[in-house]
């Protein structure tokens, strides 16, 4: 899940320097700014809670529910996230031409479809 909202934010950061509204590209507004800031910090903790949890599983500390709890995490910020990067593109985001709709798709299929009852069982543990 973080892959997936790695590509989101690259497509992010690519369109909103591309893309220009009142003559200035997208990435210079401060909200647009934030989305991305905040994206990137989910993504820093989730790989961060992995690599711990990694080193945790090596050293023979790992509790079962430390994976449960990690990728409910990872799989919630990265829905969420890129939702709101989606707002960036605006009617775009459904567009063939831009990915980001896809990838928002995937993801809630992810959450909703394949993991169904998953996501609420890793929040009990």
């Amino acid at each position: 899940m973080v892959g997936a909202l790695e590509g989101a934010l690259e497509l992010t950061r690519t369109y909103a320097l591309e893309r220009h509204q009142f003559g200035n590209p997208l990435a210079k507004y401060q909200l647009v700014q934030m989305k991305l800031a905040q994206a990137e910090t989910d993504i820093a903790y989730g790989l961060i809670a992995c690599w711990q949890v990694g080193k945790l599983k090596d050293s023979g500390g790992l509790a079962p529910e430390m994976i449960s709890l990690i990728k409910r995490q990872n799989c919630d910020r990265a829905l969420v996230n890129t939702r709101v990067l989606q707002e960036v593109f605006g009617g775009n985001a459904v567009s063939d031409e831009y990915h980001i709709g896809r990838i928002g798709h995937n993801l809630h299929v992810v959450q909703t479809v394949i993991t169904v009852g998953k996501h609420v069982a890793n929040g009990l543990v």
